[in-house]
């Protein structure tokens, strides 16, 4: 350490100067001349840490405001916080020159086949639209009302009228045949009769009750039928017919035509049950269809899940009918008229015959009487012209050929018709009861399985490919005809769900999508249609096709298109089987190293290209995404009262600063879900289309 001392003479101040580096000393000397000072001068310290600055920060203030700069940290480790007024809007630009007119003009009109899809198609250009339309044939109308009856004919020429007058009458000797001779002619008729004397004989004892005949059972009603009540011989009794299932009916309720759940008031006593397909219609353009949820056959409410309609209005005159089943109706008996001989009708030719068997039944000669009536004697016909023995309880006289009088007893059929049971809807899936009905003939099992989900596009940098997500693949779809004796009185029906589609990603690989379900009745399935895979660097794989079966015909179900890194690919179109549903299309993505737009593929299409005019039939899938507008893929067809598969979803687009497109859904039954588009970094990539749910439908015929 060393020391300075400074003597100062004067009062005032005193620089001392350390020699050897940049440090002064400055003193004030206060004290009276003359002073001295003494300074002690220590060893030089370390270095001290240098001070840092960092940027916190940065906030947009309204136009015109002053700009701030804030120290939020310490002098010597400062974090600055910036305050930046956001710029004065500019001025409006000049206005654009005025651009051409766009120009629309109807071009062709096609009829299509009745149930398939309406389309329009733009032949033109965007500038210079030429709008294609086809139209579909709408559905054969219900039978129209019974004429009115027509005018009276000219009344004929009278006739001759034929007489009948009575002639001789003669008392024959006892035991022979009583006898009846036309002595005139058939128009103007003389009969002579010749009767029997009968002796009179001694009383005998009163005989026991003879067992019942054979013949036709007293009794009865208007429109009943002649039935076995046992077992026994000639046990018979009218009976009334008992109709099979009724389904025909109509409403007066008063309804808008629309989807959704309708509820209504038809006839009592029916035979609906919950998801038979029902026609609700007021006439050939203005009806709805969809599935019964409820009816209350004591009251005849009703409630409908309408889920395809076609017209509009409210009306309150519906006619309301199962789909596909002629319904059984009765015939009273006085609806069968007819002429017989001089009768009016057959009832009263029957009742006039009946009166005679009466009047002859206290012949003494049953030969006689049975000659009288047209029976033959009964030692040559008694088995041939009446009832025959035999028969179980409950079993009805029929004819088994034209021959007179060649008839056996069989058990009634009930009409036949056709029990159909509809399981799973666009919206639903999972486990459901099927109940055998009764009289069942034959079983037809459609099912079809749940579609595959589209994948997820990528998300990658502009340097490397953004390919979009493969297209789920169409579920699969079997039918097979089985016999009612394999089955159970109910069997479990499991409707496959679609597969869910891909979730878009921020990094890298896009997800892929999920398999649909399958759909199984008893020992028979539809398999999952496959999943599609997410977008790479390079591309999406598709979800493969995978075989249907139609009885003995094996075919392939649509797979999915693949996702690319330009435009997504197309689905395949199926062109065999319009039962199997199709694939989604792939998702849109960029290509390596470049930027700008790419369109997502279609949705698989169904088509039949055949050589007759006015039958070629296609259905189409969904439309790929377009970039340009933009314009979202649009899903497949579905289709809801036949029994056609669905169609895929088309894929997502892709477009260079923008998130990529999400992949459209797949028509139902079983449309395969489109892939995603892919995007570039910072954004996320489209998501993949879900698959369109299974379906089942049993169709019991009996």
């Amino acid at each position: 350490m060393s020391s300075i001392s400074v003597s100062s003479l004067v009062l005032g101040s005193l620089t001392v100067e350390v020699e050897g580096s940049d440090s002064t000393l400055a003193l004030s000397v206060l004290a009276t001349a003359p002073a001295v000072l003494s300074v002690e001068l220590g060893t030089p310290g370390a270095q001290g840490p240098a001070a840092t600055i960092a940027v916190g920060t940065t906030t947009t203030l309204s136009p015109g405001a002053a700009a701030t700069v804030v120290n939020a940290g310490t002098s010597s480790a400062a974090v600055f916080n910036f305050g930046i007024p956001a710029g004065l809007k500019g001025d409006t630009g000049n206005t654009g020159a005025t651009g051409a007119a766009a120009t629309i003009a109807v071009g062709s009109t096609s009829t299509g086949a009745a149930g398939s899809s309406a389309s329009v198609v733009n032949s033109g250009t965007s500038s210079a639209a030429v709008f294609d339309f086809t139209i579909p044939r709408g559905d054969k109308g219900d039978k129209g009302d019974t004429g009115n009856t027509g005018a009276t004919g000219a009344t004929g020429s009278p006739g001759t009228a034929a007489t009948a007058t009575a002639g001789t009458t003669t008392t024959g000797a006892p035991g022979t045949s009583a006898s009846v001779v036309n002595a005139g002619t058939t128009s103007a008729a003389v009969f002579n009769f010749t009767i029997p004397r009968g002796d009179v004989g001694a009383t005998g004892a009163t005989g026991a009750t003879g067992a019942v005949g054979p013949g036709v059972a007293a009794g009865g009603s208007t429109g009943q039928f002649l039935s076995k009540a046992s077992g026994t011989n000639y046990d018979t009794t009218w009976a009334t017919i008992v109709p099979g299932d009724r389904y025909l009916t109509s409403s007066t309720t008063s309804l808008t035509i629309g989807n959704g759940t309708k509820s209504l008031t038809v006839g009592t006593g029916l035979s609906y049950t919950t998801t038979q397909n029902v026609t609700i219609s007021f006439d050939a353009s203005n009806h709805m269809h969809g599935e019964v949820l409820t009816y209350n056959t004591g009251t005849g409410a009703m409630t409908v899940d309408v889920n395809h309609n076609t017209g509009s209005g409210t009306y309150s005159s519906w006619v309301v009918n199962v789909g596909g089943v002629t319904p059984v109706t009765a015939t009273a008996w006085g609806d069968i008229t007819g002429t017989l001989s001089a009768q009016v009708d057959l009832q009263g030719s029957l009742d006039a015959k009946l009166a005679k068997a009466d009047n002859l039944a206290g012949l003494a000669n049953t030969g006689t009487a049975r000659t009288n009536l047209g029976l033959g004697t009964a030692a040559v016909e008694p088995a041939t012209k009446l009832v025959p023995a035999g028969g179980t309880t409950g079993q009805v006289l029929t004819k088994l050929s034209n021959a007179d009088w060649d008839d056996a007893w069989a058990t009634p059929s009930g009409g036949g018709g056709a029990n159909v049971q509809s399981f799973g809807t666009s919206t639903t899936s999972g486990t459901f009861t099927w109940t055998k009905p009764a009289n069942a003939k034959q079983v037809h099992v459609h099912l079809w399985s749940g579609g595959g989900g589209g994948g997820s596009g990528s998300c990658n940098s502009t340097s490397i490919g953004r390919a979009g997500g493969g297209g789920g693949a169409g579920g699969t779809y079997m039918f097979v005809i089985l016999d009612p004796a394999e089955l159970n009185a109910t069997e479990s029906v499991v409707v496959g769900a679609g597969g869910n589609g891909g979730a878009g990603v921020t990094t890298t690989t896009g997800n892929p999508g999920t398999a649909g379900g399958q759909t199984t009745f008893k020992n028979y399935r539809a398999v999952s249609g496959n999943f599609a895979n997410g977008g790479s660097s390079g591309s999406g794989a598709a979800g493969a096709a995978r075989q249907s079966l139609a009885l003995t015909t094996l075919s392939f179900n649509g797979g999915g298109g693949n996702g690319a890194t330009g435009g997504g690919t197309s689905a395949v179109t199926t062109t065999s089987v319009f039962y199997a549903p199709t694939g989604g299309g792939g998702g849109a993505g960029g290509l390596a190293g470049g930027t700008g737009i790419q369109s997502g593929g279609s949705g698989g299409a169904m088509a039949f290209a055949l050589n007759n005019s006015g039958l070629n039939v296609s259905i189409a899938g969904g439309t790929g995404g377009n970039p340009s507008g933009p314009v979202a893929p649009t899903a497949g067809t579905t289709s809801t009262n036949s029994y056609i598969g669905g169609t895929g979803g088309g894929g997502g687009y892709y477009r260079t600063a923008f998130a990529g497109s999400a992949g459209a859904a797949g028509g139902w039954p079983g449309g395969g879900g489109g892939g995603g588009g892919g995007t570039d970094t910072g954004f996320t990539s489209g998501a993949g289309g879900a698959g369109g749910n299974g379906r089942a439908i049993i169709i019991t015929y009996t």
